[in-house]
């Protein structure tokens, strides 16, 4: 077996390989910004103005008019999801809960109808 001497060598000696390692693990050290570290483009729509939307008013907002705000809302609160469009625009993974108040559906992580027209009240 390893006498404290040699197990105390091989931790030095371990440490010291992690020290000198860690800049190859470290990815952002000594790197350029890569463009989805940049500042994100967002549309050029005019601000919203803070107001309360019916669900039926909230899904003109769904991503499929480009002047418009992208929203999602969830538990009563509205989200502009523009730095999401990826996501929640139009063809995105995610455009099935943008419009809506989808809280019922984003916490299950459910798409199907049913859930994203549930009442989070109920």
């Amino acid at each position: 077996m390893f006498t404290c001497g040699t197990a105390a060598l091989i931790l030095v000696g371990f440490v010291a390989i992690c020290i000198l390692a860690s800049p190859l693990f470290n990815r952002r050290r000594g790197v350029m910004a890569s463009p989805s570290d940049q500042e994100l483009e967002i549309p050029d729509y005019p601000p919203a103005e803070q107001c309360d939307l019916s669900p039926e008013a909230l899904r003109a907002y769904d991503g499929s008019d480009a002047h418009k705000p992208l929203l999602v809302a969830a538990k009563g609160h509205i989200y502009d999801m523009a730095a999401g469009k990826d996501f929640y625009g139009k063809g995105g993974p995610y455009n099935c809960f943008a419009g809506r108040d989808a809280s019922v559906a984003l916490a299950k992580m459910a798409f199907d109808e049913a859930w994203l027209s549930a009442d989070w009240e109920n």
